[in-house]
Protein backbone atom coordinates (compact mmCIF):
# COMPACT_ATOMS: atom_id res chain seq x y z
CA UNK A 1 0.00 0.00 0.00
CA UNK A 2 1.78 3.32 -1.03
CA UNK A 3 0.25 6.65 1.02
CA UNK A 4 -0.07 10.31 0.09
CA UNK A 5 -0.41 12.19 3.14
CA UNK A 6 -1.62 15.81 3.20
CA UNK A 7 0.11 18.74 4.80
CA UNK A 8 -0.31 17.40 8.92
CA UNK A 9 2.08 17.66 11.46
CA UNK A 10 4.90 15.34 12.29
CA UNK A 11 3.10 14.27 14.83
CA UNK A 12 0.56 12.79 13.52
CA UNK A 13 2.65 11.21 11.11
CA UNK A 14 4.06 9.65 13.62
CA UNK A 15 0.75 8.45 15.58
CA UNK A 16 -0.07 7.14 12.22
CA UNK A 17 3.39 4.59 12.15
CA UNK A 18 3.00 4.05 15.69
CA UNK A 19 -0.73 2.71 14.96
CA UNK A 20 0.26 0.81 12.11
CA UNK A 21 3.46 -0.87 13.89
CA UNK A 22 0.63 -2.58 16.63
CA UNK A 23 -1.10 -4.08 13.86
CA UNK A 24 -0.15 -7.66 12.75
CA UNK A 25 -1.19 -7.65 9.32
CA UNK A 26 1.67 -5.18 9.00
CA UNK A 27 4.97 -6.53 8.08
CA UNK A 28 7.44 -3.29 6.90
CA UNK A 29 6.97 0.39 6.91
CA UNK A 30 8.90 2.61 4.66
CA UNK A 31 9.14 6.35 5.06
CA UNK A 32 10.01 7.81 1.42
CA UNK A 33 10.78 10.62 -0.59
CA UNK A 34 9.00 11.68 -3.92
CA UNK A 35 4.94 11.01 -4.66
CA UNK A 36 4.56 8.46 -1.85
CA UNK A 37 5.24 9.51 1.78
CA UNK A 38 4.84 5.96 3.05
CA UNK A 39 4.93 2.70 1.62
CA UNK A 40 2.78 -0.39 3.75
CA UNK A 41 3.66 -4.40 3.22
CA UNK A 42 0.56 -5.89 4.42
CA UNK A 43 0.70 -9.79 4.82
CA UNK A 44 -3.31 -10.91 5.12
CA UNK A 45 -4.57 -14.05 5.02
CA UNK A 46 -7.32 -13.10 3.18
CA UNK A 47 -9.05 -10.39 0.70
CA UNK A 48 -11.67 -10.25 3.77
CA UNK A 49 -8.97 -9.85 5.78
CA UNK A 50 -7.28 -6.90 4.24
CA UNK A 51 -10.66 -5.05 3.48
CA UNK A 52 -10.81 -5.02 7.40
CA UNK A 53 -7.39 -3.49 8.03
CA UNK A 54 -7.59 -1.11 5.15
CA UNK A 55 -10.97 0.44 6.34
CA UNK A 56 -9.69 0.86 9.71
CA UNK A 57 -6.38 2.68 8.54
CA UNK A 58 -8.68 4.68 5.95
CA UNK A 59 -11.39 5.58 8.76
CA UNK A 60 -9.28 6.22 11.64
CA UNK A 61 -6.78 8.52 9.52
CA UNK A 62 -8.61 9.62 6.89
CA UNK A 63 -7.93 13.65 7.75
CA UNK A 64 -4.06 13.16 6.75
CA UNK A 65 -4.39 10.49 3.83
CA UNK A 66 -4.79 12.45 0.99
CA UNK A 67 -4.11 9.38 -1.92
CA UNK A 68 -3.34 5.75 -1.40
CA UNK A 69 -2.56 3.12 -4.24
CA UNK A 70 -2.64 -0.29 -3.60
CA UNK A 71 -0.61 -2.79 -5.21
CA UNK A 72 -1.91 -7.17 -4.77
CA UNK A 73 1.42 -9.77 -4.56
CA UNK A 74 -0.22 -13.00 -4.39
CA UNK A 75 2.92 -15.14 -5.08
CA UNK A 76 6.43 -14.52 -4.59
CA UNK A 77 8.65 -16.58 -6.01
CA UNK A 78 12.15 -17.97 -4.50
CA UNK A 79 14.97 -16.74 -6.08
CA UNK A 80 18.77 -17.91 -4.81
CA UNK A 81 21.23 -15.02 -5.83
CA UNK A 82 24.26 -17.13 -4.73
CA UNK A 83 25.13 -20.80 -5.42
CA UNK A 84 25.89 -22.75 -2.91
CA UNK A 85 29.69 -22.52 -2.53
CA UNK A 86 30.31 -25.86 -0.36
CA UNK A 87 28.70 -27.93 -3.11
CA UNK A 88 31.02 -26.68 -5.39
CA UNK A 89 33.89 -27.48 -3.40
CA UNK A 90 33.35 -30.80 -2.93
Amino acid sequence: MFIKFNYCSDEKKKEFIEFLKNQRQVFYIVRGVGNWGLTIDLHTKNAEEFDEIHRVISSKFEKIIRDERIIQIIKEHKKIFLPDIDAQLI
